[in-house]
């Protein structure tokens, strides 16, 4: 940026003494034309027109000279050959700080900062800049120290702007160098900050934050070395206690009540033995509430002895404390176990005790309990953490938890608890992450139906767990979840009074605690209310674990009898037995079916405890079906057919559309059908197969014929209970008596189901405390501020602060000492560019811009003033 007052022909001048020439050149020192009004600054230069003046300070915010760049506050616009007088008036207005006013005759224009003695020349200058005469207009620095504006000129400006262009382009003198404001930062302070940052890191951390890392021992605080034995405690005590009572003791209280309770501390052998071991100390808060009751008070009216209220506490209550012999041999057990770290000296010990029997309560049958006392230092060793002065301590403190889980069989293989002791944490957080036993989730009486019943396995019973506390499931639930995972899906719902309407006339629960089993559509609901334990609680479960009318699956099929490489329920040398099937896709239209077929069993089921009665009225129609079911040869069961379709599919022949397969589009032709199939084994055929079973011919072709004969009748009669009884009842009388010929085929294996087990995933894999790379990032995150007990890092922090240093020094040294010579080669180097590829008339590569070859022959003819020459 340039000021625009100058005079080009002046001999050399200092800044205190301007060259005021009055000989004013025939043009403008920057756009070469005929000058009539000048513009004349401190300096006294006056070669500029009053155009390019107001152009360059007003546009280009410069205002410094073009001739001498020196800075020009305010300039004079007057007519040429005026230079001397306009000078001195102008150096009278500027010296006595009147620049923003109208003195005499002349006109003020406060943003090109120009005084004018002509009117007309004011006037216009005003109305090309009026856009510009808002006091925002000018809002930051410029590099020469004039306030600009940050944001683009409006349009209105940018049109005034180009009525301000000279026809001819203005030369702007070149700027020099600004100088650098007082808040500029040195250039060697940014060359070298990273260095100066290290250096003040390493001086703070060394000067500040390493002492407050590393606070006063209780030795300090009686000017003993650390780890001295009772005696020299109690006589270095002595010693300080005389100098109390002397005139010229200027100790206050707060110090004395530090010396007394260190004196305390360090004289009873547990308290002392836990210090010196761990830095454990259980009584700070005795020594800060005496510090606050007696901080105003004299010394002699302190209460002594400080710890009388904090006794030592008998270890009777503790139970199944670990030795160093057997706590290897327990860890060697396929089994978790959980153990407790706790110290004679401990109230706080004491007070959990009475949890942690609770605790061993709930884990019954689930993990072991143990007991480590800190005194034994070999065994607790192992569970103390230590910091980079290798100092082991607790960081949590005293009572601590642990627990190895059952594939650990290292000292140092365990898990630290790291929550609050509670019961019910330290419980949870053994099923969940040591044991890896399921949640069992809350559900409102809105998420009930779609999110539980709607997303469980349709041949799963759904156990239903109503609380009015809220609490988590005990570790026997979430054990019996897991067990009985493939039979039935566990939830808690939240008892409510204004919802208890709701669950009695839908569930039939009156009040909490209840536990509900819903056996599949149409089941009548299994409600049992009040609290179990782990035996009643198993003894239910084996009672109600299947459905009413249960699924046939790949993992039930042998048991429930309807796999023909299998047998009956009843025994094995059972020759003949059935089973009743009701297949189709699941839905409404099933879920009716299965209704309908499991309330056709109940009647079998009433009509045999009928006969066992001798009330035979209502059961000779059905009695073939109920003597079957009695003799475990009938079973009832249902069939997937949308997964099962190739079962499905065999079974039902060619009808099979509405029951076997997925749905297609807009296909809601659901009909789930009902069929019978009779198995049936044959000695003779049996025995024939033994003989046969080394055949070469049927191991290649892979044959693998079934044990029993499978024929299949389908019902096509009304949905009815007892027409279908009397269906199933007239099978199996004619299939009990009738010759039908021994029939064998291929039958289509049933598919896996795949089984969700997704608590599997929280279970994490145990490894040694702390070595994992997660366990690792981990610990680091969430501890950092064990790094500031580092002594390490100050002197690392100054070295890496001489190392920067160095680097950046050197590498700014050999920059300088480069010459021309050197850097020669290099810029011949970089000129060297790889030729541009570029497709001509015969395909040869050219360079980019590069002229024709001249011929050797060639010569220049000289042009003449017309072009037909």
């Amino acid at each position: 940026m340039s000021q625009l007052s100058g005079s080009v022909a002046t001999g050399n001048h200092s800044d205190d003494s301007p060259a005021v020439v009055d000989d004013v050149g025939p043009e403008c020192a920057v756009c070469m034309e005929p000058v009539e009004w000048v513009a004349i600054g401190l300096c006294g230069h006056h070669e500029v027109c009053s155009k390019c003046t107001v152009q360059i300070r007003v546009f280009h915010r410069d205002r410094r000279c073009c001739i001498c760049r020196r800075q020009c506050p305010a300039v004079v616009v007057t007519e040429a050959g005026r230079g001397s007088c306009v000078y001195d008036e102008l150096a009278s207005l500027v010296n006595n700080g009147r620049v923003d006013t109208v003195e005499g005759h002349y006109w003020y224009h406060s943003i090109s900062a120009a005084y004018f003695d002509d009117k007309r020349q004011f006037e216009e200058t005003r109305s090309m800049c009026s856009d510009l005469d808002d006091p925002d207009e000018a809002t930051s620095m410029s590099p020469s120290g004039v306030r600009r504006r940050d944001r683009r000129p409006s349009s209105a400006v940018t049109t005034r702007r180009a009525k301000w262009q000279n026809p001819h382009p203005i030369r702007i003198p070149s700027p020099l160098p600004p100088a650098l404001s007082p808040m500029a930062i040195p250039e060697e302070a940014r060359r070298y900050w990273l260095p100066i940052l290290l250096s003040a890191a390493g001086f703070l951390f060394q000067l500040f934050i390493l002492p407050k890392s590393f606070p006063p021992s209780h030795y300090d605080a009686l000017g003993i070395q650390r780890f001295a034995p009772v005696e020299r405690v109690v006589e270095a005590y002595g010693v300080l206690s005389k100098g109390w009572l002397a005139e010229t003791n200027d100790r206050s209280t707060v110090d004395i009540l530090k010396i007394r309770y260190a004196y305390e501390l360090l004289t009873n052998p547990i308290l002392k033995r836990d210090y010196d071991l761990f830095g454990l100390d259980y009584h700070m808060d005795v020594l800060e509430r005496v510090k606050d009751q007696y901080q105003k008070e004299h010394f002699l009216k302190i209460d002594l002895p400080l710890l009388k209220d904090s006794l030592v506490h008998s270890t009777d209550h503790a139970f199944n404390v670990l030795t160093y012999e057997s706590f290897m041999s327990a860890i060697a057990k396929d089994y978790p176990m959980l153990i407790l770290l706790y110290s004679k000296g401990s109230p706080r010990c004491s007070q959990f005790i009475e949890h942690w029997k609770q605790i061993a309560t709930r884990l019954d049958g689930l993990a072991n309990t143990a007991m480590v006392e800190v005194g034994d230092g070999q065994l607790a060793g192992y569970f103390a953490e230590q910091r980079f002065s290798q100092q082991p301590f607790f960081r949590n403190g005293i009572p601590a938890v642990v627990a190895y889980p059952a594939n650990c069989r290292s000292p140092s293989c365990y898990m630290r608890f790291p929550g609050e002791l509670t019961v019910d944490s330290v419980v949870d957080w053994v099923a969940s992450s040591i044991v890896g036993l399921p949640r069992i989730l809350y559900y409102s009486k809105e998420a009930l139906g779609p999110q539980f019943i709607g997303k469980s396995g349709h041949h799963k019973v759904k156990v239903i767990f109503f609380s009015s506390t809220g609490e988590r499931a005990t570790p026997f639930l979430r054990q019996a979840a897991q067990e009985y995972s493939s039979y039935a899906s566990f939830a808690f719902v939240m008892w409510k009074e204004d919802e208890s309407q709701i669950w009695w006339n839908s569930l039939g629960v009156e009040s909490a605690p209840a536990l509900v089993f819903l056996k599949g559509p149409g089941a009548k609901p299994v409600v049992y209310h009040g609290t179990f334990s782990k035996s009643e609680f198993t003894e239910i479960m084996e009672e109600h674990k299947h459905q009413e009318l249960r699924q046939l699956r790949s993992g039930t099929s042998l048991e429930l009898g309807c796999d023909a490489r299998g047998h009956s329920r009843a025994r094995k040398d059972m020759a003949i037995w059935y089973c009743v099937v009701v297949a189709g896709r699941p839905g409404v239209e099933l879920s009716k079916k299965r209704q309908i077929l499991r309330k056709a069993q109940d009647q079998l089921l009433s009509a045999v405890d009928a006969s066992t009665t001798g009330n035979v009225e209502n059961i000779v129609e059905v009695e073939s079906a109920a003597t079957a079911l009695k003799d475990d040869r009938l079973t009832f069961v249902w069939l997937d057919g949308e997964v099962q379709k190739k079962i499905c599919a065999f079974y039902l022949a060619t009808d099979y559309n509405g029951a076997c397969g997925p749905r297609g589009f807009e296909d809601d032709n659901d009909k789930p059908e009902v069929f019978i199939v009779r198995f049936q084994r044959n000695a003779t055929y049996e025995a024939l197969k033994a003989d046969k079973k080394h055949n070469l011919m049927n191991t290649l072709q892979g044959q693998d014929t079934p044990d029993a004969s499978q024929l299949v009748a389908r019902y096509n009669g009304l949905d009815e209970i007892l027409e279908i009884n009397k269906w199933v009842s007239q099978v199996i009388k004619d299939g009990d008596t009738r010759e039908i010929p021994y029939f064998t085929s291929k039958v289509p294996d049933l598919i896996p189901e795949e089984t969700s087990k997704e608590w599997l995933s929280s279970t994490k894999s145990i490894r040694s405390a702390g070595k994992g790379v997660k366990e690792r990032v981990k610990y680091n995150v969430f501890n950092f501020k064990d790094y500031l007990t580092d002594p390490r890092v100050g002197p690392a922090l100054l070295l890496c602060a001489c190392i920067s240093w160095a680097t950046i020094w050197f590498k700014h040294s050999q920059s300088t000492q480069k010459t021309p010579k050197d850097e020669a080669p290099k810029e011949k180097t970089e000129k060297r560019r790889r030729p541009k590829l570029s497709t001509t008339l015969f395909g040869q590569p050219t360079t980019e811009g590069a002229a024709d070859p001249e011929p050797k022959d060639a010569r220049q003819w000289e042009m003449e003033g017309s072009d037909s020459d």
